[in-house]
């Protein structure tokens, strides 16, 4: 479109060199306009059909590209047939006439751009005077040729006009290696060379995987410096996007949004932005600086209603679930292969060129979280990302009246990324936890403790496999599910009475665990769940590599049971899916003695790292001196 009004207000100027040089001096209007335009300008044919009004046509009209170009391409623009139809009032005055119609028959455009940004398309006319006010152009069997190299633009445009002057541009190419297609409507033409006169456009254009329907106004038709539309964009993931918009965005679900966007000085504003993600809503604003070398992307988005399975791509997971509105059968194969993968962390490698290819300042806030079987009630984060270097803060995942809390930072090196992670466990709910299960076990009281990560890798799997780290926590006071602690110690009775439907609760007088991160393996230097009636402890590891438990959860009542059985459970499988068993025999007396030696030393140790904030803590400072005075 862009290109048709150029070439129009181009051959305007000829039509300024008609009037000011008698009409059937061919050679010299051809001369007059070269000279205005900077360009060389060849007539075939001239001809004066009218005077009521004057009308002038123009034949076989060349317009050459610079000379720089001239042997890549040697004209910008022909035109089979130029007709002017002219209002000589202005010209008393001393003014350019007015232009009421123009009709172009047979235009033919070919716009060349080389890598290094130099073009045939930049035409600057001499001398003053202003520019002619153009009425109604009417385009007949006329086309565009448009090879961009620095826009990565290559495409055919057929033009004409419709009964009401509505100029019409059908587009076939590609943008960035991605095809494109679509259709752009253009208002009548009027004031073409006042650039700062909205222009109203109408364009529904595909590429990418994504359809984007766009209506409002550009300042100026002729050499546009700004826009206002009203823009609609849809898409099956929104990481196709980065070929058109150089933003390097996620893997993500199908995919609608729609957003009041300025554009102005190589910057996008998307004001009061709205739509769908997956089965997430967002909404917000946000804004695209095309200016620096590396395009920034910011904004401040929220979502009502939130599933972090659409998110999933953010950490090299599949996004999305069988059930998210809208998948491709590609995506829906993805996912379902992804649910069968045995393995629960994620193992796809970032790709570190790609994040660097812009930078992000991200707030989004997920005001309910979404998911019967997701302990996280909100989620809140900032999102900074310059020349590849992540960092998230102000990271805070609700967890019914507690929250995890804190910071990760991540940043290119040698090929890899250089993680460090530090979350707090604030004042987690039990009864939120708990009911993330199912309901099946039942417990109040809250959580604390942190988790600590340092590691490099590409990947969340190879981060965790090469990193150290430690997780501590513990909980004073509240209540669980005597069935939790019956099923560990086989407690039959008890364990029988809460399976039908009548769980007890135990008090809860002192949660520990000290687990630490060394070597691929997260494993067990302390965790002890000491209740009024029963002590439960568990020692094992984690094998990050393979995901695979080697697990022993041992009980002993305080108090003699009938119906209790001292054999421990042997916790096996893998992350994603842990077999829990009963055993006995020479293992069960092994575990024994090293729960044991455990529960005497462990406890101990950790003195220093309970006093968390979530309470007295006296009752676990009680056990740790009681393992300690054994």
């Amino acid at each position: 479109m862009r290109w048709l009004v150029i070439g129009v207000g181009i051959l305007l100027v000829i039509a300024a060199a008609v009037l000011a040089t008698p009409l059937w001096l061919r050679p010299l209007v051809a001369a007059r306009a070269s000279a205005a335009l900077g360009r060389t300008v060849e007539i075939g044919r001239l001809e004066f059909q009218s005077w009521h009004p004057p009308r002038v046509v123009l034949h076989d009209v060349r317009l050459a590209s610079p000379p720089q170009l001239a042997a890549q391409v040697p004209n910008l623009a022909t035109v089979e047939r130029l007709e002017l139809t002219l209002d000589l009032v202005p010209a008393w005055h001393l003014h350019l006439p007015d232009v009421p119609q123009v009709v172009l028959a047979g235009l033919k455009v070919t716009a060349v751009q080389a890598p290094d940004g130099a073009n045939n398309y930049t035409v600057t006319v001499a001398g003053g005077g202003g520019a002619p006010r153009i009425g109604v152009i009417r385009v007949q069997d006329s086309s565009a040729d448009l090879q961009l190299a620095r826009f990565g633009v290559t495409a055919q445009v057929a033009l004409h006009t419709e009964q009401n002057a509505t100029i019409v541009a059908d587009i076939d190419g590609s943008y960035r290696g991605q095809p494109v297609r679509g259709r752009v409507l253009g208002a009548p033409v009027g004031g073409l060379a006042d650039s700062s006169t909205p222009y109203a456009v109408e364009a529904h254009l595909e590429g990418g995987g994504a359809k984007l329907a766009a209506t409002g106004t550009v300042n100026g038709a002729l050499q546009p410096s700004g826009a206002q539309l009203k823009l609609d964009l849809s898409g099956v993931d929104l990481a196709g996007l980065q070929a058109l918009t150089g933003i390097p965005f996620p893997p993500t679900p199908p995919f609608h949004i729609a957003a009041d966007t300025t554009y102005e000085g190589g910057v996008a504003r998307l004001a009061g932005l709205r739509g769908q993600l997956g089965s997430s809503d967002i909404a917000g604003n946000a804004a695209l600086d095309l200016r620096p070398d590396r395009p920034v992307l910011s904004g401040d988005l929220t979502s009502r209603r939130v599933d972090l399975q659409d998110l999933a791509g953010l950490i090299g997971s599949q996004p999305g679930r069988l059930s998210t509105p809208g998948l491709t059968p590609a995506q829906r194969q993805a996912v379902a292969r992804a649910e069968a993968n045995p393995r629960l962390i994620p193992t796809v490698p970032m790709d570190i060129p790609r994040i660097q290819a812009a930078d992000f300042h991200i707030a989004y806030r997920g005001e309910h979280v979404i998911g019967r079987a997701v302990p996280f009630d909100s989620i809140a984060a900032r999102l900074d990302i310059d020349a590849g270097h992540i960092r998230v803060s102000d990271l805070r995942v609700a967890v019914g009246r507690g929250a995890v809390a804190g910071s990760i930072d991540m940043a290119p090196s040698e090929g890899t990324m250089r993680t460090r992670a530090d979350l707090q466990l604030q004042r987690i709910d039990v009864r939120r936890l708990l009911a993330a299960a199912g309901n099946i076990f039942h417990g109040d009281g809250l959580i604390g403790g942190r988790i600590e990560v340092d590691s490099a890798g590409r990947s969340l799997a190879e981060i965790l496999q090469r990193g150290t780290g430690r997780l501590t926590f513990f909980m004073a006071g509240g209540s669980v599910s005597q069935l939790v602690i019956d099923l560990s110690g086989l407690q039959i009775g008890s364990a029988l009475l809460s399976a039908i439907g009548l769980p007890s609760q135990t008090q809860v007088r002192c949660l520990i665990g000290d687990l630490a991160l060394a070597r691929g393996a997260l494993a067990t230097r302390t965790l002890l769940l000491d209740t009024a009636n029963d002590r439960t402890v568990v020692q094992g590891s984690v094998d990050l590599r393979d995901e695979n438990i080697h697990a022993v959860l041992r009980t002993s009542p305080k108090h003699f049971t009938i119906g209790s059985l001292a054999a421990p459970i042997i916790v096996t499988g893998t992350l994603k899916n842990p077999n829990f068993a009963p055993e006995a025999g020479e293992l069960a007396a092994r575990s024994g003695a090293a729960v044991g030696l455990g529960l005497l030393l462990a406890p101990a140790a950790l003195l220093p790292t309970i006093q968390l904030g979530i309470g007295d803590d006296n009752a676990c400072v009680a056990v740790a001196r009681e393992a300690r005075s054994q």
